[in-house]
């Protein structure tokens, strides 16, 4: 079943969508979320582009239903290349936990 395309928001005062996500994700990320040790540059570089800019399930972000498309296109990359849906993992594998 296709679903909706994930994007990277890269906006800051408002929602702009960057390159599409996934495919990125998959190449660098080819066997899950590694752990901070065990990052590569590019993965860190990459989980730290995540862990600032992708809309996670959280208190603020669920509020706003406006997200509501662009919070399930998330769930569903995340889930698809079975990639955690946490910023505090992204953000440690960046080094910024």
């Amino acid at each position: 079943m296709p679903s909706a395309p994930t994007y990277l928001d890269v906006g800051e005062q408002r929602r702009a969508f960057g390159a599409l996500a996934e495919p990125y994700l998959r190449v660098v990320f080819p066997d899950g979320l590694p752990s901070p040790a065990a990052a590569t540059p590019a993965q860190r570089r990459l989980a730290e582009t995540v862990a600032r800019h992708a809309p996670f399930r959280e208190a603020d972000i669920r509020a706003l239903s406006s997200l509501g498309r662009h919070l399930e296109a998330w769930d569903a990359t995340f889930c698809r290349l079975g990639l955690p849906n946490d910023r505090s993992s992204w953000q440690a594998v960046a080094g910024g936990a």
